[in-house]
């Protein structure tokens, strides 16, 4: 029975050789996704209950600063991730492939904001440049924190 379990914990520590886009898309969900919206989420709701007179510009300038922040948070814990859980041989590839998969996603919520609106106005303008701020800001930090680990090693 311990052997067992010694055999499951070490094939649970083992980095997992997996295709490029598997792992970019699991840096992209957690990073580009999931932590985004959910700082965005929290952080809007404790500053709009602290700050109900913001200006607009304001809240604005508040809604990129929380953007970038979270997705610096996200990049860096999914970097960790994939660098513990994966063996990842081109990270080149991966950011490209991240990237493009928040480009799809930042291009559908767009068109979903201008379709709810009836055409493009001010609002869609400060939405393209929201999403701009969030799709360079994910590439760049995904530049500095993914990186490869081609050995693959017992964590």
């Amino acid at each position: 029975m311990l052997l067992r379990l010694k055999a499951l914990l070490k094939t649970m520590n083992e980095k997992k050789n997996r295709a490029n886009w598997n792992i970019a898309a699991t840096h992209f969900l957690t990073a580009g996704f999931v932590m985004p919206f959910l700082v965005k989420l929290v952080a809007m709701a404790i500053i709009g209950a602290l700050f109900m007179s913001l200006s607009f510009a304001t809240a604005y300038i508040i809604q990129l600063v929380v953007i970038i922040l979270s997705v610096w948070l996200g990049v860096m814990y999914s970097a960790k991730y994939i660098y513990k859980k994966y063996v990842i041989t081109n990270s080149g590839s991966i950011i490209g492939l991240s990237t493009a998969y928040t480009i799809v996603l930042q291009g559908i919520l767009l068109i979903i904001g201008i379709s709810r609106v009836n055409g493009v106005s001010t609002d869609t303008a400060y939405s393209v440049i929201l999403s701009l701020v969030l799709i360079l800001s994910f590439y760049f930090f995904s530049k500095k924190y993914v990186s490869a680990n081609s050995a693959p090693s017992v964590a």
